[in-house]
């Protein structure tokens, strides 16, 4: 089954901007690839990545192309999914990440843990339903725990910025 990450951004004003470059990486300190153009008409934009590599932390930033082909990048965020069960995302985050199971059967115990290794965050979910994690926590270095009956046993560093 072939997986995809939505991107989606939202501008106060497209002024001289004539098109939007969704690039993705796989190691940002390598670089980035241009994977799609948006056109500038105002507002909300999504771009569907239809050739999300499975297993792997994804990378995205947006290029704003002014008029005279300037390129300003935003900031750089990134998606994961793992064992093909799981899609957290963004990380980092600023408000709150989501935790998306793509099993519709499982259930799962997902535990937060804070830098000093308390459990900050403790959350029972079932089958295919989307978890807000993260939104009453202050800004640092978080470990997500995901225990499934199934015998998932997954761990993920999460991020929460200012």
């Amino acid at each position: 089954m072939p997986y995809g990450a939505l991107v989606n951004w939202q501008m106060m004003e497209d002024k001289d901007r004539s098109a939007y470059v969704v690039e993705r990486s796989l190691n940002p300190v390598s670089g980035f690839t241009s994977i799609g153009t948006v056109a500038a008409y105002g507002g909300s934009y999504a771009f569907e990545d239809t050739n999300f590599p499975e297993g792997q932390i994804v990378y995205y930033r947006i290029a704003k192309r002014n008029e005279e082909g300037k390129l300003i990048y935003s900031s750089i965020v990134s998606v994961y999914s793992f064992d093909l069960s799981f899609t957290l995302l963004p990380n980092p985050f600023t408000g709150n990440a989501f935790l998306h199971s793509n099993n519709d059967k499982g259930e799962y115990e997902v535990l937060l843990y804070n830098a000093l290794g308390q459990i900050v965050e403790s959350h029972v979910f079932k089958g295919d339903q989307t978890l807000e994690i993260g939104s009453r926590q202050i800004s640092g270095v978080y470990t997500m725990k995901i225990y499934g009956e199934d015998g998932t046993n997954e761990i993920i560093k999460l991020i929460k910025e200012k």
